[in-house]
């Protein structure tokens, strides 16, 4: 997963990541995400990768929370 964020955030860093889908009737979850790469882009702002530590089960839940269909195939 990538993101843009104002701040940088050091390699190797976890972070949970919350997921909801407005007002679903699912509970909220969060995934375990580490930053595997953050570069300074010419604005001021980061571009940040996170790779998730959670099984595929769990990142496929996730995906399915968000936006109603499972993730993907890799």
């Amino acid at each position: 997963m990538g993101t843009i964020h104002s701040a940088g955030m050091r390699e190797a860093d976890q972070y949970e990541v919350p997921l909801s889908r407005g007002e679903s009737d699912v509970a909220p979850m969060a995934l375990l995400a580490t930053v595997v790469r953050c570069e300074q882009l010419d604005d001021g702002l980061f571009n940040i990768g996170f790779e998730f530590n959670s099984s595929v089960a769990m990142v496929d839940e996730g995906s399915r929370q968000l936006t109603g269909y499972p993730a993907p195939p890799h």
